[in-house]
C-alpha cells in the first residue's frame, strides 16, 4: 500500500507543479500582450507595419523590438516612433561585431 501512495503523491505533486507552470506562462504571455499594446499605441502606421512583418518573420526580433520601445516609455519618452527610428532600432537590434582573424 505504500507504494501505490508514494506513486499517487508523486503523481500528484507532478500535476501541481505542472500546473503552476501553466498558471505561470500565462501570466507572463499576458504580460507581454499588455506591454506590446502600449509599445503599438506608440508606433506610425508604416512602424506598425513594419513591426507586423517582423513579428511575422522573427518573433524573437520582435520581442526585442518591444523590449527597446517599452523601455523608452518608461523612460518618459511619449512621441510617435516614426519608420525611421524603427528601423534606426533594427539596425542597432541587429548590428552584428566584425570578427577579424589574424593568420601568424
Amino acid at each position: 500500500m505504500d507504494d501505490i501512495d508514494t506513486v499517487r503523491q508523486r503523481k500528484a505533486d507532478m500535476l501541481r507543479a505542472q500546473f503552476q507552470h501553466q498558471q505561470q506562462e500565462a501570466e507572463t504571455q499576458q504580460q507581454i500582450a499588455q506591454i506590446e499594446t502600449a509599445v503599438k499605441q506608440m508606433l506610425a502606421p508604416d512602424a506598425l507595419q513594419r513591426f507586423g512583418n517582423i513579428k511575422a518573420a522573427h518573433p524573437e526580433l520582435a520581442m526585442r523590438v518591444i523590449a527597446v520601445i517599452a523601455q523608452a516609455l518608461q523612460q518618459g519618452h511619449k512621441s510617435v516612433i516614426t519608420d525611421e527610428q524603427m528601423r534606426s532600432i533594427l539596425e542597432q537590434l541587429t548590428k552584428t561585431r566584425e570578427i577579424k582573424i589574424k593568420r601568424l
